[in-house]
C-alpha cells in the first residue's frame, strides 16, 4: 500500500462533526521521534522551516505506527540527502521481509509524507507560484519537459499534530486537469527525490520522457508512475507522487 500524508492543521478547521469523528489518532506523537531527527528539526533558525520539519517527521513517524505497526525504526539519509528506514542498529528496515519507502517534502507550512511497501518513491508539494516567476523559470527549466500525469493506487490523510495526538482522516484529491508551471516544478522534483538527486540534476528528465537508466545520467520515464493531484486550503498547493 502507498500512504500520503498531508499535515495541515488549517484543513482541520474545516472539518464537520462526522468527519472528526472518523479520525485516526496516535496519542503523544513526539514521543516517537529519536533524539537525532528531534536535533535535525532544531537544526534552523528559520521558524517556518523548523515548523515544517516537526509536521513532516511527525506524521512520518506517526503513520508508520498507525498503518504499518512501525515503532522501532529511525532514519538515516544517503549521500544525496535522501532519506530511508533503518532499524536501532543501522540495518535497513525490513517489514515482513519488505522495506518500507518513505519521501518527504514541505511548503509554506504544509507538509506531505510518502511511505510505501509497493517501492521506491518520490513527493514533492509546492505552494502555487505566482505567474510572473514562473513565466521566467519555464522558459529556463521546462522548455522540453514532457509530463506524464498517471492515477496511483494509493491512500491520502489529511494529518493534524500537536503535542497531544495525531490524528489522521481520509480525503480525495483530484488529479490535476490543467497542467501549469507549479505541476511541471512538483513533477520534476518528484522525480528527482525519487532518484534522491537535486534540482540541479534536471537534466536527466528534461529530454521529452525518452531517457536511458541512471547508470547513464537519465532517468527512466518508463518504469516510472507519476500522479499530480491538487490540494486546497487556505492556499493552493500541488502534489506530485512518482513510484518505481
Amino acid at each position: 500500500m502507498i500512504y500520503l500524508l498531508i499535515s495541515d492543521s488549517a484543513f482541520f478547521e474545516k472539518l464537520n462533526n462526522e468527519q472528526k469523528r472518523d479520525c485516526r489518532t496516535v496519542r503523544q506523537p513526539l514521543n516517537l521521534l529519536p533524539e537525532e531527527i528531534k536535533a535535525f528539526i532544531n537544526d534552523t533558525k528559520n521558524e517556518v522551516t523548523k515548523k515544517e520539519r516537526a509536521l513532516a517527521y511527525t506524521s512520518l513517524l506517526s503513520g508508520l505506527h498507525l498503518f504499518y505497526d512501525i515503532g522501532d525504526a529511525t532514519l538515516k539519509k544517503d549521500q544525496h540527502g535522501k532519506p530511508f528506514l533503518v532499524t536501532k542498529s543501522g540495518e535497513i528496515y525490513l517489514k515482513n521481509d519488505r522495506e518500507i519507502h518513505i519521501n518527504i517534502s514541505h511548503s509554506e507550512g504544509v507538509s506531505a509524507v510518502c511511505i510505501s511497501n509497493e517501492g521506491k518513491i518520490g513527493v514533492d508539494i509546492q505552494a502555487e507560484i505566482e505567474a510572473q516567476r514562473a513565466e521566467r523559470l519555464e522558459k529556463r527549466f521546462f522548455m522540453n519537459l514532457n509530463l506524464q500525469n498517471k492515477p496511483i493506487d494509493m491512500r491520502i490523510f489529511a494529518c493534524d499534530i500537536n503535542d497531544e495526538a495525531a490524528s489522521f482522516v481520509e480525503v480525495e484529491l483530484d488529479s490535476v486537469g490543467d497542467v501549469d508551471f507549479t505541476a511541471k516544478w512538483a513533477y520534476a522534483e518528484s522525480l528527482m527525490k525519487l532518484y534522491g538527486r537535486g534540482f540541479g540534476d534536471l537534466s536527466m528528465i528534461n529530454n521529452e520522457g525518452k531517457c536511458d537508466e541512471l547508470s547513464s545520467g537519465k532517468v527512466n520515464l518508463q518504469k516510472i508512475k507519476t500522479n499530480i493531484l491538487s490540494y486546497k486550503t487556505n492556499k493552493n498547493y500541488t502534489i506530485a507522487v512518482s513510484i518505481m
